[in-house]
């Protein structure tokens, strides 16, 4: 009869430091990749929202909303930053539109941080902003990020705002998020 402790023994080949070490390597090696993945996935392998597959570009504001002033250099960039603003104020502030409908419509109007930000916010708490007037545009750095501010007639006349950025001058403009009365842009 033999020994079940001595077959046991004879099965099981000890490891070598070697492969020891190479199994180590292996899983710092995956861990550095799914880190890598979860910080620059977005870059790596673009977010879903390229300007092919984002969709028609949004829609002119409301006739309230003012345009550039005459005396900036690039009235057409301000018209786009301006335009895409009211339209994500306008389709954030629906406090009567259901939750599903409301992320339908808000969800491509916004940066991958935009959308995990406002993801799980219930229309119904959001203001009623009315009409929307222009009240300034900011153009940041290089043309990749910017801040519109509207003054909301129907919200006691007050100045909310919102920070935009896009990958490249050819890219869409997307809502980072929205600037509240009282607080600053992101952007600084």
């Amino acid at each position: 009869m033999t020994d079940p402790a001595g077959a046991r023994r004879a099965l099981t080949t000890p490891r070598s430091p070697l492969a020891r070490w190479g199994g180590a390597v292996l899983a710092l090696l995956l861990v550095a990749l799914v880190v890598i993945l979860l910080v620059f996935g977005d870059s790596l392998f673009g977010d879903g929202n390229d300007d092919e597959a984002a969709g028609p570009e949004p829609a002119a504001p409301s006739e309230s909303a003012s345009l550039a002033p005459e005396d900036d250099p690039e009235p057409a960039a301000v018209r786009q930053v301006a335009t895409v603003a009211t339209t994500v104020l306008e389709t954030w502030a629906r406090p009567d539109t259901p939750y599903e409908a409301w992320w339908r419509d808000l969800a491509p109007l916004l940066t991958p941080a935009g959308r995990q930000a406002y993801e799980f916010t219930s229309p119904a708490g959001l203001p009623r902003l009315g009409e929307l007037t222009l009240d300034g545009v900011e153009v940041h750095g290089p043309g990749s990020t910017a801040t519109v501010y509207v003054r909301a007639a129907g919200d006691g006349d007050r100045r909310y705002g919102v920070d935009l950025s896009r990958r490249g001058a050819g890219s869409r403009w997307l809502a980072q998020r929205i600037v509240f009365p009282g607080t600053e842009s992101m952007f600084g």
